[in-house]
């Protein structure tokens, strides 16, 4: 979709046409969705309230609106805006990826994991989801499953100072202190 793929031009043409046609649903809908890509939070917040208001039965506004209020960080408003998008039969694996990052954020671990294990095995494999799924799965006292999922995301990211980092603390709580010593090398 045009409007996606050049955010930063279509945003000044929807939210002018916003103004001049303030019932079209669908331009509001996209003005929050353009707006969330821009990182224009507050302003894809208030897009997408108004788009659940003039579309109260549609899935995806509920779901974009949820969307919003987890990169605001507004868990609790979250949490019940997508279990509005899943009674509305909502079933995207980004869903369950919200839920869980509003859960880990309220410190509600085996909550979150749940949620996040169903995302990523859904689908939502980005790297995000598995610093979040061992996260929560460090917190828990699962180190082992961390540290594969650490150990998992840094094959993709080699040099990750960060993710080698977690993966030497879960190591080094599994009594693998060699191991967890080796990913303090030098990155390239």
């Amino acid at each position: 979709l045009w409007v996606l793929d050049n955010p930063e031009e279509a945003e000044p043409h929807l939210a002018r046409s916003s103004v001049l046609v303030p019932n079209s649903t669908d331009t509001t809908f996209l003005l929050g969705k353009v707006r969330l890509r821009l990182g224009k939070n507050a302003g894809a917040v208030q897009a997408l309230e108004a788009s659940v208001r003039s579309l109260p039965e549609d899935a995806d506004a509920h779901l974009e609106l949820g969307h919003a209020y987890v990169r605001t960080g507004r868990y609790e408003d979250a949490l019940g805006i997508l279990k509005r998008a899943q009674e509305l039969g909502c079933t995207d694996a980004e869903l369950y990826y919200y839920y869980g990052v509003c859960l880990h954020e309220m410190n509600r671990y085996n909550e979150a994991q749940a949620q996040l294990d169903y995302a990523w095995r859904s689908g939502v494999q980005t790297l995000d989801c598995i610093r979040r799924l061992a996260a929560v799965q460090t917190r828990l006292g699962r180190y082992q499953e961390a540290a594969e999922l650490y150990g998992y995301a840094l094959k993709g990211r080699p040099d990750d100072a960060d993710l080698r980092f977690m993966l030497a603390v879960c190591l080094k709580r599994l009594g693998q202190v060699d191991r967890a010593m080796e990913q303090y090398r030098p990155v390239s």
